[in-house]
């Protein structure tokens, strides 16, 4: 296998050496290094050269001819290959750096989970930096890495490689942190500026990992707000800040925005603690969600809601160790269940004709208030160890996609009050009422109809973002309580299956099952248009297994696109012919047959083998590969050769080869 990854390396990067070659004389400002995602990068070129070309304009006259934008698409082969990344990679810029001498390169990373979904960034720049300059290229390669990863579909690669490009123009000139002056002339001098602030916080960083102590001339983060920038820095990096002002109300915005959800969840379970404790402590207790059930709820624990609210907030904005989290947890969680037995108790006795003595010696059943404030802390306790048990999930969570949901809505809204501010140049007065008198008599009605405008979409983007929320809390909920209502990526197929419109069926007309794979999140949907054979739901079900996504395609019209054939199915996104064996006879020259003619496969890209359910073996299968590359070895590689080449196993397993790991010997 070593041996075999070896020579897909090396064959892979001759190739790579090749397509620049034959494609540098056409290209003068961008160059692709190599493609092997499926994209047809000829389509995009001439625009991402023009973007080049004008970021090249920006720089000095004498580097301007050493400068040069490149991209690189390649495919993890398979998870197990994962390290190969980081060699490929190192090819890759070995190549940049011997075409040009400075370089934007930008790797586009195909695999399992799709087309492009990861970005890699190398970047070196003319030395037209002042020695005492912060560190521009580390903070732009965190940008550009942020830029590049906001798609919603892998085709926006384009518009954000440009945005790439437009980030790095007049790049050179750069903040000197301690002179007084505005060198960049963005506005922010020294240690206002965030170019300072970066170097500041990489050097906080740097010692915090080494154990060392370097002096600088702004002033350091607290640990806390250093915590914050770190776990979140590719999204705060992403709004291209200038002012270290923004940055750090930014990294304020992070931390309050985690205490109020720990306080909301600290909210929700004492609700429902301390409900079941007076549910089962009191005669007929209204309904959970009953607004009687709040009001009481809320009336006879407020100090411990209120407390926990608080402490869950510090915990949230200000990291500290579980096991301390937990003690505190665990002593908050018994100070207020008693202490609320203790207010109920008081209360029934307080304006009666008592002293304070006479209630606390004679009146409160001490009782009482021992068994039920064993029994709200034992209910809380409990809580508090489940929440324990899934917080690590719910942080990966929040940590990993805290930045995108924040920058949905952040995104949607922050350019429009910043326009508005604009727009109107206008500070507004206090009181609603001079607010309104001095906004009609301000501001012209060519205005207000661009404001309401504006609002208008800004309301569409949140009904948006509302919907696509729901459907996923949606989606969660059909998972659960399978393990994986905590895994995105299971989640964001759930959602896919349930968006698909009525012409997909859901079900398998064999078993009536859903086809949902609730361990993978892969699925299979049938058209209504499909030609059912119950082998083919079960080969398609076997690929769901593994994740992948299955669409039984519309088998009632000639495709014209496919030479008005109609293959079989879509695997993920790449159309697939089925094909299984009635017999072990002649099956290696089957496989032949369906990976060299697109026409023996009607035409698709891919063609998927069935090994289940008959007596064809593994070894003709693989002979059958073999047999290709012979005819490759003497031929060439064929027009019409299969893209990729799936294979479902006797036992229901799959495995899936591209056309390159076919010519270079893979075997199922």
């Amino acid at each position: 296998m070593d041996y075999i990854k070896h020579c897909l390396r090396g064959n892979l990067l001759l190739l790579l050496m090749l397509i620049g070659f034959n494609t540098s004389n056409a290209q003068t400002c961008f160059e692709n290094l190599g493609e092997v995602s499926g994209v047809d990068m000829a389509l995009y070129t001439p625009e991402l050269n023009t973007a080049a070309c004008e970021l090249i304009e920006t720089l000095p006259t004498n580097y301007q001819s050493q400068f040069k934008v490149f991209d690189f698409g390649f495919y993890a082969l398979e998870s197990s290959m994962d390290s190969d990344i980081n060699e490929l990679w190192a090819d890759a810029i070995t190549l940049a750096q011997g075409k040009s001498t400075y370089y934007l390169l930008i790797g586009k990373v195909s695999g399992e989970s799709g087309i492009y979904f990861d970005y890699l960034v190398d970047l070196k720049l003319p030395p037209i930096f002042d020695p005492d300059c912060a560190d521009i290229v580390t903070r732009k390669v965190a940008e550009i890495q942020t830029i590049m990863k906001s798609q919603n579909h892998p085709l926006d690669f384009v518009q954000n490689e440009k945005a790439a490009m437009e980030s790095l123009h007049n790049v050179g000139n750069c903040e000197i942190c301690d002179d007084g002056i505005d060198n960049d002339g963005d506005g922010f001098v020294d240690c206002d500026d965030f170019d300072c602030l970066y170097l500041q916080i990489s050097s906080q960083l740097r010692d915090r990992k080494n154990g060392t102590t370097t002096r600088s001339s702004c002033t350091p983060l607290s640990t806390d707000e250093l915590d914050i920038f770190e776990n979140n820095e590719e999204y705060i990096v992403s709004w291209g800040y200038e002012s270290s002002a923004d940055v750090m109300e930014e990294i304020a915005a992070v931390g309050i925005g985690s205490c109020l959800g720990a306080a909301l969840i600290s909210v929700a379970i004492d609700y429902t603690a301390y409900y079941i404790e007076d549910y089962l402590t009191k005669p007929e207790y209204p309904d959970f969600w009953s607004v009687a059930a709040v009001d009481s709820v809320f009336s006879n624990h407020k100090f411990s809601i209120i407390g926990n609210a608080l402490v869950n907030c510090v915990e949230g904005a200000f990291p500290i160790t579980d096991r301390i989290k937990r003690y505190i947890d665990y002593a908050f969680a018994a100070a207020g269940a008693f202490i609320d037995v203790f207010e109920s108790e008081w209360n029934k006795y307080k304006d009666g004709p008592y002293s304070k003595l006479e209630i606390l010696r004679d009146k409160i059943n001490w009782g009482v208030v021992l068994l039920k404030g064993s029994i709200g802390t034992f209910i809380n306790m409990a809580l508090n160890e489940k929440v324990q048990q899934i917080t690590p999930h719910v942080m990966h969570l929040w940590n990993t996609n805290m930045g995108l949901l924040v920058a949905k809505v952040d995104k949607q809204f922050k350019s429009f009050w910043q326009k508005f501010q604009t727009t109107f140049n206008l500070n507004p007065p206090s009181g609603a009422l001079s607010t309104i008198r001095t906004l009609l008599a301000k501001i012209p009605s060519n205005k207000w109809f661009s404001f309401f405008g504006d609002f208008g979409n800004s309301l569409t983007k949140l009904k948006w973002f509302v919907d696509d929320t729901t459907k996923k809390l949606n989606a969660w909920l059909k998972v659960k309580p399978h393990p994986n209502r905590v895994n995105t990526n299971v989640l964001g197929r759930r959602v896919e299956f349930d968006d698909l419109p009525p012409q997909w069926r859901k079900e398998n007309p064999y078993t009536n099952q859903e086809m949902f794979d609730n361990d993978s999140g892969g699925f299979v949907a049938s058209h209504t248009g499909h030609n059912d054979y119950q082998h083919e739901y079960e080969m398609a079900e076997a690929i769901a297994k593994s994740g992948k996504g299955v669409k039984l395609r519309d088998e009632s019209t000639p495709d014209p696109n496919f030479g008005n054939k109609t293959p079989d199915a879509e695997i993920d996104g790449v159309v697939h012919d089925f094909k299984t064996f009635n017999s072990p006879n002649n099956v290696n020259g089957k496989v032949y047959n369906h990976v060299i003619s697109a026409g023996s496969r009607s035409n698709a890209p891919g063609v998927t083998f069935n090994l289940q359910g008959n007596s064809a073996t593994l070894a003709s299968v693989n002979q059958g590969l073999d047999d290709v590359r012979l005819y490759i070895q003497n031929n060439g590689v064929p027009s019409g050769m299969a893209e990729h080449i799936g294979l479902v196993y006797a036992d229901g397993t799959t495995k899936f080869l591209t056309k390159f790991e076919v010519i270079n010997g893979a075997y199922f």
